[in-house]
């Protein structure tokens, strides 16, 4: 058998592999159905489900199938005054229909409930992200033979696009994202443009139009796409004969128009039925400001840097040396294409996307990575050099697969990425057990100091010091297995009363004897008789029995409520051996702004009370509710009235007094 021909298959089985050894969709917290791809997953399930418009049932499914603390809760509605629409756009849904009913036969057949969601639904997204992997690299040697002839060096891009880029965890472990999918559809999309340019078939020019419909309605931003047809053309001749042909024949026009606006209509009769509008913009205030790029953070950020986290594509650029000795039209039309997609991308209000690893916005475009990496080929006319790059290829592609288990398995401190991270942790292959908390943004800073080898103010220790082999000095503290909670610190609050935000950080050295055990510290906020605010953290998550590490917690501290408050700080030993602590500190820090970090959990600080004040305007204002010249009769959300703020006259509150 030809390997040489079996390369798409044999790259899908290693994500197969993958698949198996790194994702659970049985498990609440690695379901394949996840974040955006709930939104684009949303529309199958309330029309061919439940036939709710409306999407009251997330709630039912985030509570069945997701955790219950909600982390992985994804809200994808957006309200309108005409009503409620889905945030994301529904050409992933279309993709999916075939998969979505494979997955709804397999629950019937199985007992799983038929209800969107079970696990058959789960794998059968699983199943779709794959198959369109597959396609996509199908599509894309077609694409790589318009460009050489060499199927050795084909499939080596191949491999190097497949394994050397973030591709890996968009399809493997998140395949319900945008971007394996639009993949597929950029693809196509240049496969039927360059085999328009080649036999003119009117076929051609359709595939062409119906891709880029698919594209823009599942991410309208790739409707940039088009701006890379003077490069796809590939001359001038070529781009005004693939134009001219469009525009002048109606042969070719009618069929090719027609593709591209029947997926047109799908979103347009969707917003059309729901609001009575024919365009609805559901991102809100998320969008892009040109005048404000992120490019240096978006290309070569320790966080989400696009050239540092897929250095494959960094590579690839060399192929403009070639190209632009082989052809100035497509060395400008490519490079000034690739220069302004970045720079859009970039000018998202969120310029990282959020991304696993590296930007994941740029995984639709790999084609491009890829066709400029046959151009690096071409480039090397060397023997020597030609050899010596399939094995920094293969370097590349070890570096990619590294890092994408180190983020699998989280082993960078919670918070962004910084350069010391990065590097502190490039060969590492436990979880991180730090808290990335700026140096600059901590306005004051209290240190608590305890080795054990002497008494320390404010530290309950006396009960806990052993004298053993310590990580520094001569003492340490030991947890026996099982043990009851034991307080280990207290102080007064008082002076915390006014002062927010303040984040208290715990931390030790640790040597478990048993890896995978719960040893936590607990953090409680109130009285010695009462307490209203408790957190915990285990102490042992991706730490290895019989080493010292330093491991630590993090939390935004509640409001003080009262002078007579205090803080209180114990450990409990759940494990079935002895845990060793060491070099313990307690860090209470004054943050400069009012700003938070989503990478360090609040307090749990639960209401006691609440009192509402609620208008609807409709009956006469009573205490606190004042300023009534500024009640309207006009553009009332319900009944009759609402309130108005004239922009000629001084902005006045309509509430008077608030108590809560």
């Amino acid at each position: 058998m030809n390997l040489t021909k079996r390369v798409p298959e044999l790259i899908v089985l290693v994500y197969a592999v993958l698949f198996l050894l790194t994702k659970d969709p049985a498990s609440q917290w690695d379901r394949v159905i996840v974040s955006d791809g709930k939104g684009y997953y949303g529309y199958l399930t309330a029309f061919l489900i439940y036939h709710d418009s409306g999407y009251g049932f997330i709630d039912q499914y985030e509570s069945e199938y997701y955790p219950a603390g909600r982390e992985l809760f994804k809200d994808f509605r957006f309200k309108t005054d005409e009503g409620i629409v889905n945030k994301y756009f529904p050409g992933l849904s279309i993709l999916w229909l075939p998969f979505f009913y494979i997955g709804h036969a397999a629950a019937l057949l199985s007992g799983f409930p038929a209800d969107g969601y079970s696990l058959p639904y789960q794998l059968a997204i699983a199943f779709a992200a794959f198959f369109y992997f597959w396609l996509s690299l199908l599509i894309l040697r077609k694409i790589l033979r318009f460009y050489t002839k060499n199927e050795q060096v084909i499939v080596y891009v191949l491999i190097a696009a497949a394994l050397g880029t973030n591709l890996i965890y968009y399809t493997v472990n998140n395949g319900s994202q945008v971007h394996v999918y639009n993949f597929f559809l950029i693809n196509a999309f240049i496969y039927f443009v360059l085999s328009a340019c080649k036999s003119g078939k009117t076929g051609c020019f359709t595939g062409a139009a119906f891709a880029l419909g698919m594209i823009i309605i599942s991410r309208p931003q790739n409707g940039l796409i088009v701006l890379s047809l003077p490069f796809i053309c590939g001359n001038r001749e070529s781009f005004i004969t693939f134009l001219r042909k469009i525009f002048s024949s109606f042969r070719i026009f009618i069929p090719a128009f027609a593709a591209l606006v029947l997926p047109l209509l799908v979103p347009v009769i969707y917003w059309y039925a729901i609001t009575g509008n024919l365009l609805v913009y559901s991102y809100g205030n998320e969008t892009y400001d040109l005048s404000k790029p992120h490019l240096w953070l978006f290309l070569f950020s320790f966080e989400k840097g696009w050239l540092l986290y897929t250095p494959v594509a960094a590579l690839a650029l060399w192929g403009f040396v070639f190209l632009f000795k082989k052809s100035r039209w497509q060395f400008y039309s490519l490079a000034g294409f690739l220069f302004f997609l970045v720079y859009f991308l970039s000018s998202w209000w969120i310029w990282n996307y959020t991304s696993y690893m590296s930007q994941r916005v740029m995984i639709d475009y790999y084609a491009f990575v890829a066709i400029l990496l046959i151009f690096v080929f071409q480039w090397i006319e060397n023997r020597r050099m030609r050899i010596l790059l399939p094995v920094f290829l293969a370097g590349l592609i070890g570096l990619n697969v590294m890092q994408h288990f180190q983020h699998l398995i989280w082993v960078y401190p919670a918070g962004p990425v910084t350069a010391d991270s990065y590097f502190s942790n490039f060969f590492g292959f436990s979880k991180g057990t730090t808290f990335l908390i700026p140096e600059s943004e901590i306005r004051v800073k209290q240190v608590y100091r305890n080795d054990f080898g002497n008494i320390e103010p404010l530290f309950r220790t006396s009960d806990f010091i052993a004298s053993s082999s310590a990580y520094s000095g001569k003492k340490f503290l030991q947890l026996d297995p099982g043990s009851d909670e034991k307080l280990l610190f207290v102080r007064g609050m008082a002076d915390f009363k006014e002062i927010q935000p303040v984040i208290l950080r715990i931390g030790a050295r640790v040597n478990p004897e048993i890896t995978d055990s719960t040893c936590t510290f607990e953090v409680k906020i109130g009285t010695s008789r009462k307490k209203y605010s408790t957190n915990a953290h285990n102490l042992l998550s991706g730490l290895k029995a019989g080493r010292w590490k330093y491991s630590e917690m993090a939390v935004y501290l509640p409001y003080i409520r009262s002078v007579n408050d205090s803080l209180f700080i114990s450990i409990q030993n759940l494990c079935q051996g002895n845990v060793l602590l060491d070099d313990l500190q307690v860090e209470l820090l004054t943050m400069k702004g009012p700003g938070r970090h989503d990478w360090i959990p609040s307090a749990y600080d639960p209401v006691d009370s609440v009192m509402v004040f609620r208008t609807d305007l409709e009956t006469p204002l009573q205490s606190p509710w004042g300023n009534t010249q500024t009640v309207t009769q006009e553009h009332s959300y319900s009944g009759k009235y609402a309130s108005g703020i004239n922009l000629l006259t001084p902005i006045a509150s309509s509430l008077k007094e608030m108590q809560v």
